[in-house]
This record gives structure tokens, C-alpha cells and sequence, in this order.
């Protein structure tokens, strides 16, 4: 397998590989993920438009996909960040080289956005993951985030959050 040298030595990439050995986490993830899948049980067989914002690797994402396997999922992730750790060594530079595999491989929808922005029509989804995204957003940005996100939730639709 051919490995591109911008992944070499990145801290995300190690991250990613150090996540998914970590039992603790697992264990977090599976219990948040068993969560949402209990508390959606009933309309897992419908058809929606599904957002995972704040995508990362895209792993969350087809996990959806996985869970709704009749809906319409799309992940993004930001290009701009409050946390100084993500500024310095921005994170979507390691994801945007897995999103294409994994667009052909789960078929889901991932892609960046500039952390304001979404380019989706208002109202258009069902469900909004934020799943360890809040922690991630300064402050006295959140009002203005969840109020654009909001835009974004059809009438009866969930935001559904983890920190």
C-alpha cells in the first residue's frame, strides 16, 4: 500500500491509531454510539438526511450509515478551529486524504466547511450529530453555532450532542 508522505509522523494519524487500541475509548464510543442507536431504534428504517458535523475521520459517519441504512448521511468537518492544538496541526489535513475511500467504500457524504457555513438548504435534515464537537468551539461562539446549525434542522428534527 502505497502511503502518502504528508501522513507520516502526523499526530492524527497516530491519534487515530492510538484511539482505536484504547479500550476505555472504545468502550466510551460504543456506549454513546448504543445510546443514540436505542434512542432512534424506531426510525432507523426511514429515510432521512443525517449530518454528522464535525465528521473528523469520518468514522462516527459510517457507523450512521451503518445504523440508518435507508438514509441519506453526510459528515463535515471544519477547516478552521479554536483549539490552538488544531491550529497549529489542523486536523482536516489528514482527514480529506481518507474521505474519498470512505465516500466509495460506506457511501456517505463527507466533506469540509469553514466552521459557519454549511451549504445545505434550511431545513434539510432529520438528525444533527455533534459528537465531541461543543468542547471544540470557543465559547462565546457557541450561540451563534448552535443558532446556525438550527437553521439547518428541519421542524421535528434532533440535534443530538456528546462532549
Amino acid at each position: 500500500m502505497k502511503v502518502n508522505p504528508s501522513l507520516i509522523d502526523n499526530s492524527y494519524v497516530e491519534g487515530f491509531r492510538r484511539f482505536f487500541s484504547n479500550k476505555v475509548l472504545v468502550h466510551i464510543n460504543y456506549t454513546n454510539l448504543k445510546l443514540i442507536y436505542d434512542y432512534f431504534y424506531k426510525q432507523k428504517d426511514k429515510e432521512m438526511n443525517i449530518l454528522d458535523l464535525g465528521s473528523g475521520f469520518g468514522d462516527k459517519t459510517f457507523i450512521f450509515k451503518r445504523i440508518f441504512k435507508k438514509s441519506k448521511i453526510y459528515g463535515v468537518e471544519t477547516v478552521n478551529y479554536d483549539d490552538p492544538n488544531q491550529i497549529k496541526e489542523p486536523p482536516y489535513e489528514v482527514f480529506k486524504h481518507f474521505y474519498p475511500f470512505f465516500k466509495k467504500k460506506f457511501d456517505i457524504n463527507l466533506s469540509l466547511y469553514d466552521g459557519i457555513n454549511l451549504k445545505f438548504p434550511d431545513k434539510y435534515f432529520d438528525i444533527i450529530f455533534l459528537y465531541a464537537v461543543i468542547e471544540h468551539i470557543a465559547p462565546e461562539k457557541r450561540k451563534n453555532f448552535i443558532k446556525e446549525i438550527s437553521k439547518k434542522l428541519n421542524k421535528n428534527g434532533y440535534i443530538g450532542s456528546t462532549h
